[in-house]
């Protein structure tokens, strides 16, 4: 039982009449019976309120949720009963989503049914839980007193990284436009070893390519042009360790390098390649044998929303030992991790440099902004002087780590964090045009 504002005020009135009752007796007689008159009205009121089951709620999702994408909420709410009421109803969002207007009033007719909603924006992937949701009943009259109600509603739901990502990419591709946003065009002419088709012979044509035995029987000059390879297999793996959970533009390296790396599995698979997956940090958490179906991106999707970077060592040579074990074919291996110096990435560097000529390792990791900034800015104190000259030595560690895998065969991408997604499409692209793997 709820009190409302109106009974609150009743009770005021006559608990101030019966005071003035000390001073004149009629005044105390008139607030008695204003404040036994209020009593019977709320008890009779609330034994009329319906129940709990006259009221039907049902909270709607609608689709997938991706980070920073809006969506809406809805709360279908039915009256059973033959009475309007004034209706408060609350619903309970996850805490990490901070919705601060979750509410809606309204009067709800008799044997009517009336949908709530309100909007909200994820700002973090991974896996969430609706709770229940209350609702509050206001009579129209004499409205002294208010029901509350809990309905269960706990739902869970799954926030994936934002894909808008792919539709762009497949748009600008029919166009012709991905050099708009950083791609870089990699098929030329003459490039590849597997046959795509005949055509006649250009003068911008390497004379390796004429097929003579074509051009005879037309009777002029016939060019072969060549595809690159498909079928290769692409396998990423992605570090989930302490190094990842560090801040970038905002967000964490592995928010980072979840939406590379399926933008990545989405080109890849575009270009008939099978891709493949695994997700480690101090053990291994997840392993996709490599395959080309596009299903591959929605199993891939299942297992990297909710991945979390923890704070923990990352054990690369159980990853790797783990990898040669499961992979026996010649594969592009694309790795999202960080380094800091020789002496901690020692393992790393190992692994990695073991994996060549067998697999074609490629190192994918992250500039750190703010240290290239406070090594770049001039000093004008002390202070400014001592963290020019740390940012120096710790840049100066990490480009030898990085120097020791490229001496030892293994391709290091190291890239701003804006720069991420392109840059390893890119590469991906190279290598493939190369004929590397």
């Amino acid at each position: 039982m709820i009190f409302t504002a109106r009974t609150i005020s009743l009770l005021f009135l006559s608990a101030a009449i019966t005071v003035l009752g000390l001073w004149q007796a009629d005044f105390m007689y008139i607030g008695v019976t204003i404040a036994a008159l209020t009593l019977v009205l709320i008890m009779v009121e609330y034994a009329g309120m319906p129940g709990k089951q006259q009221f039907i709620l049902q909270r709607r999702i609608n689709g997938q949720l991706f980070v920073n994408v809006p969506s809406m909420v809805r709360i279908d709410l039915q009256n059973k009963t033959r009475q309007k009421y004034f209706i408060k109803l609350r619903d309970e969002p996850p805490d990490e989503f901070e919705i601060r207007h979750a509410e809606h009033q309204s009067w709800l007719l008799p044997k009517r049914q009336i949908t709530c909603e309100y909007p909200m924006v994820p700002p973090l992937r991974g896996h969430f839980r609706f709770n229940d949701i209350q609702l509050e009943i206001h009579a129209p009259f004499p409205g002294l007193v208010a029901r509350r109600f809990r309905y269960p509603q706990i739902s869970p739901i799954h926030v994936y990284p934002d894909l808008s990502a792919l539709k762009k990419y497949d748009l600008l591709t029919m166009k012709g436009r991905l050099k708009n946003i950083g791609f870089r065009a990699t098929r030329q002419l003459g490039l590849g070893s597997e046959y795509e088709s005949l055509r006649e012979y250009t003068p911008d044509d390497e004379y390796r390519r004429i097929n003579w035995v074509a051009s005879a029987r037309v009777n002029k000059l016939i060019t072969t042009q060549y595809q690159t390879e498909q079928s290769q297999q692409v396998v990423i793996l992605i570090d989930t360790g302490r190094l990842m959970g560090t801040e970038a533009l905002g967000s964490t390296r592995l928010d980072l390098a979840i939406e590379a790396a399926m933008m990545l599995a989405h080109v890849v698979v575009r270009k008939k390649d099978l891709v493949g997956l695994m997700v480690f940090s101090n053990r291994v958490h997840a392993y996709l044998p490599p395959k080309k179906e596009k299903n591959q991106l929605n199993r891939m999707l299942k297992h990297l929303y909710n991945q979390k970077s923890e704070l923990v060592e990352s054990n690369y040579p159980e990853t790797f030992e783990f990898f040669k074990n499961k992979c026996h074919r010649r594969s592009l291996v694309i790795l999202f991790t960080e380094v800091i110096d020789q002496y901690a990435s020692q393992f790393l560097i190992q692994g990695l440099t073991k994996m060549y000529p067998k697999h074609l390792p490629l190192c994918v990791t992250m500039k750190d902004r703010l240290m290239e900034q406070t090594f770049d800015q001039p000093a004008q104190n002390i202070d400014q002087a001592y963290a020019k000259a740390v940012a120096a030595e710790l840049m100066s560690e990490r480009e030898d780590a990085i120097g020791n895998m490229r001496s030892h065969g293994v391709i290091v991408l190291d890239v701003l964090p804006e720069q991420l997604t392109t840059e390893v499409i890119n590469k991906y692209m190279e290598i493939k045009s190369r004929g590397q793997l």
